[in-house]
């Protein structure tokens, strides 16, 4: 099963490379932030000449995906590669830490192939996202201290923390895991990692904010928390327990071994370093998950941390108790199970020509409807980069975001939405429909520019999702 879920993945990638499958308007956003790079400007301002900037990505994955861009001429195919390589630098880390916790090369293939038939991985591994590179580098600086504290294990585990860090700004339960754990074995060790972990990161985050000439500090902190509200801070991380069900299928059921082996852990007083990372990667899930903005993406670490922690309750059950070897073969059981029934269910359902370049995942949906010589305003910024065209709107999460602090920067786009400036007007949701006035009013361009599209803009022609509005007649 193992094999035919890698054999799934690699006709995935050969039949959906040059295509859209697993992007989404989020992709969409990275793919213009690369664009902007790769013309001279990382991080545009949050407004400038009538367009709007605002972004909370970390610049590692911008930077990698433009430079890649460079190469490939364009910031679709460059930004899915950058995905795969990440993708396949996660499943290394994660076996490395499987073999390295004693788990035999039969369970590791189950728990790695487990982890990649999931909703999760399809859209993190296959779509241009940035979460499993900072997973990456934070399991792979817990591998390096697993093995050994000395010197060069600290400070290489702390530099990769920090880039982990500014390759997305909640990857911190790998510093957090080692810092608690070096607290109890080794507080002069602590201090080594610590200290260099900081130096890193203050210094990276310095070199940015410099190298933007103050925009980086000014999208990232100015929009850190710009999507939370005490309402989602109280309910909304109880979200995640729904999203690691819905989200990652039968796989789920590997989330009950890592609760017992976290149990187990504590009753035998030996939790691994690995069981640290698996708690603090659930405390930094449950804060992001508190934001609006936050889905299902960010399930990627506990994912894969689960999975560790499976392969560690299988190692440790006879270790203390003798009589409890048997329980492994329970374990094996809801391990290998997982795995098929997570197969069935993630990869089951795809048809035969998801397997093969399909029409509906087109690089231009829009193609003979829009073109490269229209003013366009689109929610999705990736139709006008692929247009070759700036996109009006980086983020339409951001905007009214945004707006808030500077209501003239909103009233200047409601402006030129009433003027009719723009020849198309590009959504993601039918204006006319249920939902549609909670979708932007709680999410993307917010109730002004939305009620200005509905007055000033009919719908011409919808296309694989997307809403095409021209004009109203005079």
């Amino acid at each position: 099963m193992a094999v035919i879920v890698l054999v799934a993945w690699a006709l995935l990638i050969i039949a959906h490379s040059n295509d859209r499958f697993a992007v989404t308007h989020v992709s969409g956003a990275r793919m213009a932030l690369a664009q902007y790079a790769d013309h001279g400007e990382l991080y545009p301002p949050l407004y400038r000449d009538g367009y709007f900037g605002g972004t909370r990505f970390m610049p590692i994955p911008i930077l990698l995906h433009t430079g890649l861009a460079k190469l490939t001429g364009e910031y679709l195919v460059s930004g899915k590669i950058v995905s795969y390589v990440s993708m396949a630098f996660l499943l290394w880390t994660l076996i490395a830490a499987l073999r390295r916790v004693g788990c035999p090369w039969e369970l590791v293939l189950a728990i790695t192939a487990g982890v990649l038939a999931t909703q999760v991985s399809i859209l993190v591994g296959l779509g241009i996202w940035g979460d499993a590179l900072p997973a990456a580098l934070q399991l792979l600086a817990l591998n390096l201290v697993a093995r050994t504290i000395d010197r060069r294990a600290l400070y290489g585990a702390a530099v990769l923390s920090a880039v982990a860090l500014l390759s997305k700004q909640s990857a911190l339960w790998a510093p957090a895991a080692i810092a608690l754990w070096l607290w109890k074995r080794d507080r002069r060790a602590l201090f080594r990692f610590g200290s260099v972990y900081l130096m890193s990161s203050v210094a990276g985050l310095l070199f940015f904010q410099a190298l933007t000439h103050g925009r980086f500090l000014a999208n990232i902190i100015g929009l850190w928390f710009s999507g939370e509200s005490l309402t989602n801070a109280l309910i909304r991380p109880f979200g995640a327990l729904g999203l690691l069900v819905t989200r990652t299928g039968p796989v789920f059921l590997i989330a009950l071994l890592a609760v017992a082996e976290i149990a187990f852990a504590v009753s035998r007083r030996a939790a691994t370093l690995y069981d640290y990372a698996l708690v603090a990667a659930f405390a930094v899930l449950f804060v992001v998950m508190t934001d609006i903005g936050a889905d299902f993406n960010h399930l990627i670490d506990v994912v894969v941390l689960g999975g560790i922690a499976a392969a560690n309750l299988w190692t440790h059950l006879p270790e203390r108790h003798p009589s409890m070897a048997p329980w492994r073969s329970i374990v094996t059981a809801v391990i290998c199970g997982s795995l098929v029934a997570g197969s069935l269910i993630t990869l089951g359902p795809l048809e035969v020509g998801a397997f093969r370049a399909d029409p509906a995942y087109a690089k231009q949906p829009l193609a003979g409807l829009v073109g490269s010589r229209d003013r366009i305003l689109s929610e999705d910024p990736s139709i006008p980069v692929e247009l070759g065209e700036r996109p009006v709107v980086l983020d339409a999460f951001m905007v009214p975001r945004i707006g808030a602090g500077h209501p003239d920067w909103i009233a200047d786009l409601v402006r030129r939405i009433q003027n009719e400036e723009f020849d198309e007007i590009i959504l993601l949701r039918r204006l006319d429909r249920p939902g549609a006035a909670h979708w932007y009013a709680t999410w993307h361009f917010g109730t002004e520019v939305a009620s200005a599209i509905q007055v000033s803009y009919r719908l011409e022609s919808s296309r694989d999702g997307y809403f095409l509005y021209v004009p109203s007649p005079s």
